[in-house]
């Protein structure tokens, strides 16, 4: 009977701790497969890539004994070398210490070698493989998965496979890719990682212009050089039309067709000239739409600040003649375009607009316009043409670029005065002054203007101060009786105070009294100094990944400061031996408090080097930096890991069964002692007898009762001996 007892409570011991243990597995978030790590060599050789000339040169490996990462000395490495004549070499490689054998072969024929490493220690053994290319031969490339389509913002990756001319994949290569926009203009250059058998790939996010890219890789193999432009991909805005138009009150829809007149027109696809697109907008989000039939219309970027979230939302612009029923633009101006931009907008969605056209630099010069004078003009509500802020962005050799502010989108007209009309020989404008601004400090602008007349003059001088979609000035101050010959300083009497630092443009008009005269126009950029602090979290999202698996990385970027100005930020992957296995850039503006959260997926290649791995994400502006940093690792196919949390947490558990066990142990000794005692009580007479199969739970955790079970007995103090720790388990010392 005994016996049984001791069976039954070790079963039930054994169930507890199974049940515990299983309970940690579960703790830990998965039931990990448990593998007995066999040893194997690990071999990771230096690359040899293209050799000019056939020469001697060195083939090296370095040796890893696994699990472990232990370099060893002591390990036999042969070669087998596959020649371009299709001969074997079968070579002895020597140690050279730290883990590190070498052969120098004599490569003494053009074309392509392959070299299998065979290497021994004990039972362990290992390989590895790698190329040499030797003397001149075309390079062939190709686009794997080539003309995808990307929606703005979504991961893209370029990737090409790499052949010489006996066909074999050529690893080791040095290559760039090339991506341009539809204009083919430069979206970015950036150099190609390598993957595993010939493949090449660069990780890129979409831009937000949409249309056609193309794209040209480039790889370089000793003397020899080739590519291949025949890249393509394509990027969609992420939504699809609407079955149906958005609707509700003052909602105009355009889909296409339509002449003269600002719009209108039938249905079915868009004629020549007319762009559509449709968009989803979030309110407080600046939305930047790219056009790409530029040529017909002029307009090459429209951005919009959405007062309101709005889904599928419309626009159509389209270049027309002169709107029906609107007046004539004065003689004294030339018209280059008139262009109507209709949407499914209601005033009220649309907190702040812009509008960016290019006029031609051959156009200005036939029509013998005044460069300084362009100016965007739109249709208003009093049935006028009214000029609208219009500021110089940009040039380049063949055209400039506008950005105007627009109040409400409708019909617009890109104008400029003819050179006689800008009357620049009577006055002009001689300089800017903002009184070196600064955030939340009011400055008093002054312009200074020159009577070149030869009698005195009144000016009225309009000064616009504007940061992105952002009037943050408008004033006009009036200069009288200004002396033939003089400068004059214009004090404005309106104060500007800065609430936002970067880059502001300024813009100075002076003009008649009477404003039927344009004298002259000049803008200047203005860096308001202010807390650049932009923030930068980046998280590795697996902790451990096999070779051949991506990464996942999260990235955000936080605008913590006061600046609004366009910055870099990249992203590079590095393996163990500092080396760069991956990097992206690309431009970002973050308004003031603004964040923005990016995903990117790192390819790690079939032949990644095992071990640590870090991650960084850089966010740069000027001489300021930020930088954020993780690391995972890259582990053999098919090995269990754990991580550090992960053995902590395993360990912890480990500590719990012990002292699981340990109560158990007390608890199994208490029983046993207090089980005889009960019995031999049962014989005694006491004051109060137990009840038959029953004992007090003191008595079972083995306490000595201190009350004598004699009658009348004094009670006395008694020394206890010290107990032992096998005391304390219950057991005799």
């Amino acid at each position: 009977m005994r016996s049984g007892k001791k069976l039954f409570l070790a079963v039930l011991l054994l169930g507890f701790f199974l049940a515990t243990f299983a309970s940690a597995e579960s703790f830990l978030g998965t039931t990990p497969t448990w593998v007995v790590a066999q040893g194997y060599l690990s071999l990771t050789a230096t690359a040899i890539g293209c050799i000019n000339y056939p020469e001697n040169h060195a083939i090296s490996v370095t040796v890893y004994s696994m699990p472990g990462s232990t370099l060893t000395d002591t390990a036999t490495v042969t070669a087998a070398i596959l020649k371009p004549d299709s001969t074997t070499a079968n070579v002895n490689f020597t140690s050279s210490g730290s883990g590190v054998y070498t052969y120098t072969y004599n490569f003494d024929l053009n074309g392509t070698y392959k070299i299998d490493i065979t290497a021994v220690d004990g039972s362990n053994s290992g390989t590895a493989s790698l190329f040499a290319y030797v003397g001149n031969f075309d390079l062939n490339i190709s686009f794997l998965n080539n003309n995808p389509s990307y929606s703005s913002g979504n991961t893209g990756t370029i990737r090409n496979y790499v052949t010489n001319t006996d066909a074999n994949a050529m690893t080791g290569l040095s290559g760039t890719t090339t991506i341009y926009y539809p204009d083919s203009s430069v979206f970015v250059t950036a150099t190609l990682s390598e993957l595993s058998g010939g493949q090449y790939y660069y990780n890129f996010t979409a831009p937000s212009t949409t249309g056609n890219y193309t794209v040209t890789s480039s790889f370089t193999c000793g003397v020899n050089t080739d590519s291949n432009n025949a890249g393509r991909f394509s990027v969609t805005a992420g939504v699809s039309p609407p079955t149906q138009p958005p609707g509700g009150g003052g909602t105009v829809i355009i889909t296409g067709g339509g002449g003269g007149g600002g719009g209108g027109g039938g249905g079915g696809l868009p004629a020549a000239g007319v762009e559509q697109a449709i968009f989803n907008l979030t309110q407080g989000s600046l939305k930047t739409l790219e056009l790409r039939k530029t040529a017909e219309h002029a307009l090459t970027q429209v951005q919009i600040l959405p007062a309101q979230t709005v889904n599928n939302a419309s626009m159509v612009i389209e270049h027309v003649s002169k709107p029906a029923k609107t007046p004539e633009i004065t003689k004294e101006q030339k018209v280059f375009k008139f262009v109507t931009v209709s949407t499914s907008l209601r005033e009220t969605q649309v907190e702040k607009a812009s509008i960016t056209f290019k006029i031609e630099k051959l156009w200005i010069a036939l029509n013998d316009i005044e460069s300084a004078s362009i100016t965007m003009q739109q249709f208003g509500e009093d049935k006028q043409w009214k000029e609208l802020p219009t500021t110089l962005v940009n040039e380049d050799e063949g055209a400039y670029y506008f950005q105007s502010n627009v109040p409400r989108f409708g019909s617009f007209a890109i104008t400029g005065w003819k050179k006689g009309t800008f009357q620049k020989q009577l006055a002009r404008i001689e300089s800017i002054d903002l009184q070196n601004p600064m955030i939340g400090v009011p400055t008093i602008p002054q312009v200074e203007i020159f009577n070149n007349g030869s009698v005195d003059l009144d000016f009225k001088v309009k000064l616009e101060i504007i940061q992105g979609l952002d009037v943050g000035f408008v004033s006009v101050e009036k200069a009288e009786k200004v002396p033939p010959k003089q400068k004059v300083s214009v004090v404005f009497s309106e104060k500007w105070i800065p609430t936002v630092a970067g880059t502001h443009v300024v813009t100075a008009r002076l003009y008649s009294a009477d404003l039927a005269t344009t004298y002259d126009t000049k803008t200047q950029r203005v860096d308001l100094a202010g807390t650049f602090r932009y923030d930068v979290l980046i998280k590795c999202v697996q902790k451990s990944v096999p070779r051949g698996s991506p990464e996942d990385l999260n990235i955000t970027f936080i605008n913590a400061g006061d600046y609004y100005e366009d910055i870099e930020v990249r992203w590079v992957v590095l393996n163990p031996d500092r080396e760069v296995i991956s990097s992206s850039s690309t431009p970002l503006a973050l308004r003031p408090l603004e964040h923005r959260v990016m995903n990117q997926q790192i390819a790690i290649p079939q032949e990644a080097k095992l071990g640590n791995y870090t991650a960084k994400a850089i966010v740069k502006y000027g001489s300021e930096e930020r930088t954020a940093v993780c690391t995972f690792i890259v582990r053999p196919v098919g090995e269990v890991f754990l991580t550090s949390e992960d053995l902590n947490t395993l360990l912890i558990g480990i500590v719990a069964v012990i002292a699981v066990i340990l109560l158990a142990l007390r608890m199994i000794s208490a029983f046993k002692k207090a089980v005889p005692k009960a019995k031999q009580g049962e014989k005694k007479k006491s004051e109060k007898p137990e009840r038959k199969g029953m004992f007090a739970f003191d008595k079972a955790l083995g306490i000595k009762q201190k009350r004598s079970l004699e009658k009348k007995a004094p009670r006395e103090k008694k020394r206890e001996k010290g107990k032992g720790f096998s005391t304390l388990l219950g057991f005799k010392e």
